[in-house]
C-alpha cells in the first residue's frame, strides 16, 4: 500500500513500512524503513523527524533561507554534488557550462499502478524504446523497456502499486522522476530513476543510481546492523 499524508509518503508491504517526506526546501528525506510502523496521519511519523535548531559541527548551510539545513547531515532519497553533501552522489551530471552542481527539488507526485516495463493501468506494454523502436521481449517472455533488467508482474492484475515523484533542477533545467514499486505480497519495494534533459545543452552523464538508503547515524554502533556489500560484482 502507498499513502500520501500531506508532505508524508508512507509505502508498506505485509510485514515492513517504507517512510520519506518532502523538506520546506523541496528536498526528499529519507526517515524510516523497517519493521511495519502504524501510521494514520502525517503526526504519527513524528518521532522521525529530526530536529534543525542549528547547523551542526563544520557543516555547510544549504541556503540563507534554510540555514539549519545541512545536506551531509540528511538522510536522502536523492543526492547530489555542490550544495554541500560530499558523499557519492545518487546523480552526478557535467553541465553544458562544466559545472557538477545539481538541486533537485520536489514538482509532483502521482500514485497508481504500473511497472518498469512501462506497462500500466491498463496492462499495456509501452510502445517504444528510446531508439523509436518498439520495445521487445526479456528472456523469459515479459516485455522490456530497452533490454534494461527490472522488476515485473505477471499479468495486467498483478501490477504492483507505484509512486512516481518528479523532481526539477530550474537552474539546470534537468527532471529526475523517481518510481517506487511496492510488491506487497512479495515483501519487495523496488525503485526506478529517470533523468530528463529539458535545456538545450549537451550535457554529460557520470552517474545516476537505481536507489539510494541513508542509514541515520545516530545509534548505528549498538544497533545490531550488519552491513554485506557485494563491491564490484554488479560491474562485471
Amino acid at each position: 500500500m502507498i499513502r500520501q499524508l500531506d508532505n508524508l509518503f508512507v509505502l508498506e508491504t505485509e510485514s515492513t513500512s517504507y517512510v520519506f517526506c518532502i523538506l520546506e526546501s523541496g528536498h526528499l528525506e529519507h526517515l524510516y524503513y523497517g519493521k511495519k510502523v502504524t501510521i494514520h496521519t502525517a503526526e504519527d511519523a513524528e518521532l522521525f523527524f529530526a530536529v534543525r535548531a542549528f547547523l551542526p559541527g563544520n557543516s555547510a548551510s544549504y541556503s540563507a533561507e534554510h540555514s539549519t539545513l545541512s545536506m551531509e547531515k540528511l538522510c536522502q532519497e536523492v543526492s547530489s554534488l555542490g550544495k554541500g553533501d560530499y558523499s557519492m552522489p545518487f546523480v552526478d551530471v557535467i553541465h553544458g557550462d562544466g559545472s557538477r552542481t545539481s538541486d533537485f527539488r520536489f514538482e509532483k507526485a502521482v500514485i497508481d499502478h504500473g511497472t518498469p516495463d512501462g506497462k500500466g493501468p491498463d496492462g499495456k506494454s509501452c510502445g517504444e524504446g528510446s531508439d523509436g523502436m518498439p520495445c521487445g521481449e526479456g528472456f523469459d517472455g515479459t516485455p522490456c523497456d530497452d533490454g534494461l533488467p527490472h522488476s515485473w508482474a505477471g499479468d495486467a492484475g498483478e501490477l504492483p502499486e507505484r509512486l512516481t515523484v518528479t523532481l526539477t533542477d530550474t537552474e539546470q533545467k534537468m527532471r529526475l522522476e523517481i518510481a517506487w514499486y511496492v510488491y506487497a505480497d512479495c515483501e519487495v519495494i523496488t525503485r526506478t530513476a529517470k533523468l530528463v534533459n529539458e535545456s538545450a545543452d549537451t550535457v554529460r552523464l557520470q552517474g545516476l543510481m537505481s536507489g539510494q538508503l541513508d542509514i541515520p547515524a545516530r545509534g548505528t554502533a549498538d544497533s545490531g546492523m550488519i552491513f554485506t556489500t557485494f563491491t564490484g560484482s554488479w560491474g562485471r
